[in-house]
């Protein structure tokens, strides 16, 4: 800020009076010590700077060498990747799958330092004088179906002059050639390529070394455990675990099978029962190096197991083939076809987490609320129809529709100042009607290159047993509160039969399949 103001144009401004205009507490770092102390605030300001930049470090090396990460899943869409390698196969030439379900037990908190500053130190040391670049930009676009949507990008990599270009323009032009960003409005926040690996390193050798915890009136250094809410805290985990696959699981990636981790919940596929029970032996008995210990209560497997090695675990045994659970999904274990698991919904009450707020405009908000949600849920990992059977994927249309119902209808509820569905049924039919497009549009970008439906009504999944299923769901959820929406009703079931008459046999008769019964008995608790 000095030099600034003695830059030449500012020479006759005083410090103290930027600092009059300026509100301390937006910038911390101008704030005036006299006895030089740095005060907790600034400190803390500069610690989640420095730990932005580590992250950002990891992430390019994490980007140049993914197998640092191990069998590492972060979502939905590595899942489905991974299954996507199997699946097919699978349906194909089937064969006797083993399943194996493991939980750590406090993961983040269990993590011994000096392995963690092993294993960082592995992973920054070959880029300890590469220059690292983070560019922040803005993306503004249109969605037919959910209006104007924005994005807020953070990307980091390392500085390469020859082939990577520094500015917005030259950046912009290569995401356009690799598809990346089209159709939209992008503005550039921060660009700077300024740090090196060496100072990330640094950074987090000082930030785990003076990790204190006060007791009482003593102080004590933490030898292990991160914070769990810290950014960087899910990275530093699953590069630690991976470390660890790549000692203690050499010869997993030698056979058919997949072994899977979302953060600290491993699951291991394959057609070897050996490995199976190698992969329990070694788990179970705990990795004390990297600070691994089970969970007992957590631990399901589909095979028997013999009592005498595992007599202290309550392992839950599931039969041969069966839905089998792990983290939110549930996998056919002859098939690998993907449910959702709605049974975390039971007892829930969906109306205070749809929430619309006092705005004039709030049916256009509760449309878009209704829009976003439902493309999150429709993931392609339930719909794709080359990793799951028809019936499942109708199966799932249904489930997700009828959850989606529910949502309509806690939104109904919370909208503000006296509006209701029954003053305005036309304007909500369209919603629905908009839904049932916006969901067809999410199932066929989810099976590009399949012929799901045409004209003549032939093809697998037409677009009319979407809407039929949509239909559906919704007169199931509706007729729980008909004088709330009996207008609103009349019109569906005037559509139900209209699709009803249009839809082939074969496709109706798929349809009946998937909504029977009509409220499955994850949902009857849900509460709305």
């Amino acid at each position: 800020v000095r030099d600034f103001l003695h830059s030449g144009k500012f020479e006759k401004t005083s410090l103290a009076k930027v600092m009059w205009k300026v509100k301390v507490n937006d910038c911390d770092w101008l704030k005036i010590s006299k006895t030089g102390r740095v005060p907790p605030s600034e400190l803390a300001y500069r610690t989640q700077i420095l730990a932005r930049n580590f992250l950002d470090a990891l992430q390019a090396c994490v980007q140049s060498n993914p197998s640092l990460l191990g069998s590492t899943v972060w979502g939905l869409k590595d899942i489905h990747k991974v299954l996507s390698s199997l699946a097919p196969a699978q349906k194909d030439k089937p064969q006797h799958l083993y399943f194996a379900k493991v939980d750590v037990s406090s993961a983040y908190e269990s993590l011994p330092h000096d392995k963690l500053m092993e294993v960082i130190g592995q992973v920054l040391s070959p880029v300890q004088e590469e220059l690292f670049t983070v560019r922040c930009y803005s993306k503004i676009w249109m969605d037919s179906h959910e209006g104007l949507k924005k994005a807020f990008v953070r990307q980091a990599d390392f500085l390469d002059h020859d082939f990577r270009p520094t500015n917005m323009k030259g950046f912009l032009m290569s995401q356009q050639k690799s598809g990346k960003v089209h159709s939209a409005v992008t503005v550039e926040q921060h660009f700077c390529s300024d740090y090196r690996g060496i100072e990330t390193l640094q950074f987090f050798t000082q930030m785990v070394t003076s990790s204190v915890v006060q007791y009482r009136k003593k102080f004590y250094r933490r030898c292990r455990g991160i914070p769990q809410g810290s950014i960087m805290s899910s990275l530093l985990c699953c590069l630690c675990y991976g470390h660890m696959e790549r000692v203690l699981f050499k010869t997993m990636s030698a056979t058919k099978g997949c072994l899977m981790r979302l953060v600290d919940d491993f699951l291991l596929i394959t057609p070897d029962q050996r490995q199976a029970h190698t992969f329990l032996k070694i788990l179970l008995a705990g990795v004390p190096q990297y600070g691994l210990v089970v969970n007992p209560q957590k631990v399901v497997v589909n095979f028997p197991i013999p009592e005498r090695p595992w007599s202290g675990f309550d392992v839950h045994v599931l039969p041969s083939h069966c839905l089998f659970p792990w983290c939110g999904l549930l996998l056919d274990t002859r098939s690998l076809d993907v449910c959702k698991d709605y049974s975390r919904y039971s007892g829930l009450s969906l109306r205070y987490c749809m929430t619309l707020g006092s705005f004039h405009s709030a049916g256009l908000q509760m449309r878009t609320k209704l829009m976003s949600i439902l493309r999150l849920k429709s993931h392609t990992l339930f719909l794709d129809l080359k990793n799951n059977s028809i019936e499942v994927v109708y199966r799932n249309i249904y489930s997700l529709l009828l959850l989606q119902a529910y949502r309509f209808h806690a939104c109904a509820q919370n909208l503000p100042f006296g509006q209701t569905v029954a003053k305005n049924p036309v304007y909500f039919l369209q919603m629905i009607w908009d839904m049932a497009g916006f969901a067809n549009r999410l199932i066929r970008i989810s099976n590009k290159g399949l012929c799901l439906g045409s004209k003549n009504q032939t093809g697998v999944l037409q677009r009319e047993a979407v809407e039929l299923l949509l239909c559906l769901s919704f007169l199931v959820v509706l007729s729980q509160h008909r004088p709330l929406y009996r207008d609103l009703m009349a019109r569906l079931h005037t559509w139900k039969r209209s699709l009803e008459r249009r839809l082939g046999d074969l496709s109706l008769a798929r349809v009946r399949q998937a909504s029977s019964p009509k409220m499955p008995s994850d949902f009857l608790t849900i509460r709305s």
